[in-house]
C-alpha cells in the first residue's frame, strides 16, 4: 500500500506500523516529544503514556520524515511550508491514498 502513496505519506504509513500509534497522536507528536533514546508519547485517546525506544529502522524513518519539513517546526509531521497538519488535513491525504488501494484490490478500513 506504501508504494501508492507519495513519498511524505508511505513514511508516515512505515511510521505508524513501527510504532502502533493513531493517526491523532501522529499528527499531534511534537518535536520535544523526541529525544535521544526514544520517542515519549502521551496516547490522545487514553492517556497512556509510552516510551518508544528506538531501533534502526525507526530512527531512519524518523529522520527521513524530519527531511520533509523545515528543521525548524513544532511538529514530526508537517504539512507545507512546516505547518503543522490538521488532523482533518491529515485524515485527507491518509484516505487518498485508502481510496487507491481499494481501487486496486486492497482491502482496507477507510474510517
Amino acid at each position: 500500500m506504501k508504494a501508492l502513496a507519495i513519498p511524505q505519506m508511505a513514511a508516515i504509513m512505515a511510521f505508524a506500523m513501527m510504532t502502533a500509534m493513531r493517526r491523532g497522536d501522529i499528527v499531534r507528536l511534537r518535536m520535544d516529544q523526541i529525544h535521544a533514546d526514544g520517542i515519549a508519547v502521551t496516547q490522545g485517546k487514553t492517556g497512556k503514556r509510552q516510551f518508544i525506544e528506538w531501533t534502526p529502522t525507526l530512527r531512519a524513518c524518523v529522520e527521513k520524515l524530519k527531511a520533509f519539513g523545515p528543521p525548524l517546526r513544532p511538529t514530526l509531521i508537517c504539512a507545507a511550508r512546516g505547518k503543522p497538519y490538521t488532523v482533518g488535513g491529515f485524515y485527507a491525504g491518509w484516505r487518498r491514498v485508502m481510496l487507491r488501494a481499494a481501487a486496486e484490490g486492497i482491502a482496507v478500513h477507510l474510517s
